[in-house]
């Protein structure tokens, strides 16, 4: 039917069915062009099919396939061929509804969008991506960065990624960045090797309006290390530092740290801890005083002092109490049989080790563990007053229980031994003497002075003085019973030593006392060899006199020794002049040492002279032992070295020696002349080259007188 201004409708109607169908076939293509559009319907419910091999719908501008509320299907029976709804140039393809929405349902084979440019869906509200399925995947074809972008850059809401009750999982086998980039100076996290997760931020943006803070609302777990920085974390190129907020909690939920009593303790945004006090704080005293609890406050003190390199404690200049005191009481049970002394339970220890000395020639130096200066001679007091001052006071007590030991001070010095200037010492004590030049000076200074315990009046004292003269004394403050007893478990010796030659009394099992000295060293100068007894000497047993080497064996015996093969001859024990035996101290005269004397009636010491009786025939004779008989004293009997100038004759040995017909001299051969008289005075014992001779001294009571 053709209507007006040329429109025409093709329709068909069959009144018992509606099988009336339509078909339009043409051999070659059958076009359908309208100038105002094509309508292709039914007025109801019927499908329309457009069935070809190949379907070309082309208008100049809009095609549109409506359906009144039912559904448009596009597609092949068999899926031998695909549906292609493209434009002939750069036009947009648009599926559109206005409000029932568009629905593509690919059935199992899914959906390919493909544009050699981009695909953009676009939706006025809320838009779901939804596998019902399985699992929904955005996947990129494309390397590098930004192969796969969510973006929410044009609004205002961001980005949502929601996984609902399941499990979110990003996974890359490189690098998962969050919020990477930001200022031209930020790290380029992409380019660190070591990162695989990066998130992003500003430093401390903690509670300001930079959005630079990552919050984890819950619980964080971390299994390997957690490195916390601050501001110049990357700078500085460190890590290590501290964590700030509720994480300073154990497993268990309570607090790693915790405040005591008038302590706070508060984190900083950037990660350090502030332990404070909130009782106050402020230090008392002044710099490098130590602090102590001074009545709930800080106190300080100058008497205690801390430099950071000495500890200084110097007390109350007023107050009787001691500058510094350690108290501890021990009251364990412990077995310490078997425990090494250093761990012995101690009151005090001092471990001062030195592992360096000095390295120059001739340098030294000096250490000392403890040292104690005391000085009290700026003290002023009444002259009456008595001011007593120790270095250091030890004060101990047992009780009576079991068996206990008490020691006062025990001192072990292990010292080097190698070198003769190596020197050890368990004591030096330096004080003024008791004594000077063997006087006594005063009672009250010694070196070293132990007291009875019985009575703190009576001691013993041991005082040095000038060129180490050495004093042992004793006092009994209430009697004269202070005795001084010496008890050695050996041998008693006294200076024990001397020669090479000088014999070793240790090896003598009868010796139990010995005094050493040198022989014939009495009244000489040089020699201190000479032992004596101021008072009586009273021996209870047999009393032996030796002279050299050898020792007497009877009651008293007097021996003496001139044996050259011992080295024991006249001439080394005897000097010119010298002699020993029988010697008093008696008489007066002026008197030549090595002379003959005889003793005048009037006390006076006169030389001897053969010439007449009246000079020594029948009168005491002597050898005095110098100027002085008083002082020197006078040989009565013994033995004398006779100086060569003194005699007369040729020496023999075994030879009688008479008085000289010369005034003091000595003779080998008796006097003949008239007048003269003959007394024997001796032998000659031995004689040396230069013709002195060994004089065993033994005047005859008789003597011939000659006509």
């Amino acid at each position: 039917m053709v209507g007006e201004a040329g429109a025409t409708t093709l329709s068909t109607n069959d009144f018992h069915a509606t099988l009336a169908h339509l078909n339009l076939d043409a051999d070659g293509a059958l076009n359908l062009d309208g100038a105002s559009g094509i309508n292709i319907g039914t007025g109801g419910s019927v499908a329309v099919d457009l069935n070809a091999d190949t379907l070309d719908i082309d208008a100049l501008l809009a095609v549109t396939i409506d359906s009144l509320g039912g559904t448009i299907g596009i597609g092949t029976n068999d899926n031998d061929f695909n549906i292609s709804i493209g434009t002939q140039g750069g036009r947009v393809i648009a599926l559109g509804s206005t409000d029932a929405g568009i629905d593509i349902d690919a059935g199992t084979a899914g959906i390919a969008l493909d544009s050699t440019a981009a695909i953009s869906l676009d939706a006025a509200t809320a838009s779901n991506f939804k596998s019902s399925g399985g699992v929904l995947t955005l996947e990129s074809g494309k390397t590098g960065a930004g192969a796969l972008l969510l973006s929410a850059s044009h609004a205002a809401g961001g980005v949502r990624i929601d996984a609902g009750t399941g499990n979110m999982v990003l996974n890359s086998d490189d690098q998962v960045l969050i919020l990477s980039g930001g200022a031209a100076a930020s790290p380029n996290s992409a380019a660190a090797a070591s990162t695989n997760f990066f998130v992003s931020g500003s430093i401390g943006s903690k509670e300001n309006s930079v959005r630079g803070t990552s919050v984890f609302g819950g619980d964080t777990v971390v299994s390997g290390t957690l490195l916390v920085g601050g501001s110049d974390f990357l700078a500085m190129g460190t890590h290590g530092g501290t964590i700030s907020g509720s994480i300073h909690h154990t497993s268990g939920g309570v607090s790693y740290l915790i405040a005591g009593s008038n302590v706070t303790i508060t984190s900083a945004s950037n990660g350090q801890v502030t332990i404070a006090s909130s009782g106050g704080g402020t230090p008392g005293g002044s710099d490098t005083q130590v602090q102590f609890n001074d009545g709930g406050s800080f106190g300080g003190d100058g008497d205690f002092n801390f430099n950071s390199s000495k500890l200084g404690v110097t007390g109350s200049a007023t107050r009787l109490n001691a500058a510094l005191e350690l108290k501890k009481s021990f009251s364990a049970t412990t077995d310490m049989t078997a425990t090494p002394g250093d761990v012995f339970p101690k009151g005090l220890k001092v471990d001062y080790d030195v592992t360096a000395g000095p390295d120059g020639l001739g340098e030294f130096a000096y250490h000392n563990a403890i040292q104690v200066d005391y000085n009290q001679d700026s003290a002023a007091l009444h002259g009456g007053a008595v001011l007593q001052g120790k270095g250091i006071s030890i004060d101990m007590a047992a009780g009576t229980d079991g068996i206990q030991t008490l020691v006062g001070a025990e001192i072990t010095v292990a010292g080097g031994t190698a070198g003769a200037a190596d020197a050890n010492y368990g004591i030096v004590v330096t004080a003024p003497p008791a004594y000077v030049n063997g006087a006594l000076s005063t009672v009250n200074m010694a070196h070293i002075r132990c007291r009875s315990d019985a009575d703190n009046s009576d001691y013993f004292n041991i005082s040095v003085g000038d060129d180490g003269l050495t004093t042992l004394s004793t006092l009994d403050s209430a009697a004269a019973n202070a005795h001084l007893n010496i008890i050695p478990d050996g041998k008693m010796l006294i200076l024990s030593g001397g020669a090479a030659r000088s014999p070793n009394e240790t090896f003598h099992a009868d010796i139990n006392f010995f005094v050493s000295g040198s022989a014939a060293s009495r009244n000489s100068a040089s020699v201190a060899g000479t032992s004596v007894f101021g008072g009586d000497v009273v021996a209870s047993g047999s009393l032996y006199v030796g002279s050299g080497s050898a020792a007497g064996h009877t009651a008293f015996s007097a021996v003496h020794s001139y044996d050259p093969g011992s080295g024991d001859s006249f001439e080394n024990q005897l000097g010119n002049n010298e002699a020993g035996g029988r010697i008093i101290h008696f008489g007066s005269g002026s008197l030549n040492a090595g002379n003959l004397y005889y003793l005048h009636t009037d006390a006076t010491w006169t030389q001897a002279d053969a010439d007449a009786a009246s000079s020594g025939a029948t009168q005491l004779l002597g050898i005095p032992l110098g100027a002085s008989a008083t002082k020197h004293g006078v040989l009565l009997e013994g033995f004398a070295r006779i100086f060569n100038m003194k005699v007369t004759g040729a020496p023999s040995i075994g030879a009688p020696v008479y008085v000289d017909t010369t005034a003091g001299r000595v003779a080998l051969t008796k006097p003949s002349g008239s007048g003269h008289f003959v007394r024997v005075i001796g032998y000659c014992v031995d004689f040396n080259a230069d013709g002195d001779i060994l004089l065993y001294f033994n005047p005859d009571a008789t003597s011939i007188e000659l006509s």
